[in-house]
């Protein structure tokens, strides 16, 4: 784990990470968990079978004080049946759900693909890395949150 100043420590920072179609999974936590790590950040990182279970270890993890963020990692392969665009609804919407319920930042790295080549260009290929993205925009919020609370 990453460790920081004193504010940074009390900011751990849980990457939730989907196995399934983990050889994109890796790369999107490996880059969440390099964005932590270069901020200086402690993070923990905890798995879920697949990507239709993230929606609910957010909810699960999301009501415990030990995280102030989440980087939630998934990888939605299209398929041969309209299965993967029915999955992909449910799991980015009951995300999106939850995050609003739990009132704790949330980044989103669920990619939503075509192939393996879509999603390794997305996992630290030719677009970047969106776990990187995911956990910067998850600083981002925490900086800011820290920002106006301090104003009052």
């Amino acid at each position: 784990m990453a460790t920081g100043s004193k504010s940074k420590e009390e900011s751990k920072i849980c990457v939730l990470v989907s196995l399934s179609n983990g050889v994109v999974t890796e790369r999107l936590r490996e880059g969440a968990i390099g964005r932590l790590k270069a901020g200086g950040y402690t993070y923990e990182v905890v798995n879920a079978p697949g990507s239709f279970e993230l929606p609910q270890m957010l909810a699960i993890l999301g009501d415990e004080d030990r995280y102030k963020g989440f980087v939630v990692v998934g990888c939605i392969l299209r398929g041969e049946t309209p299965h993967w665009e029915h999955l992909s609804v449910a799991v980015l919407s009951s995300l999106l759900e939850v995050a609003t319920k739990i009132k704790k930042p949330v980044g989103l790295a669920v990619l939503t693909v075509e192939s393996l080549e879509q999603g390794f260009n997305r996992a630290g290929g030719k677009f970047g890395n969106k776990g990187w993205e995911a956990a910067s925009a998850v600083l981002s919020m925490l900086e800011e949150v820290r920002r106006i609370k301090s104003q009052q």
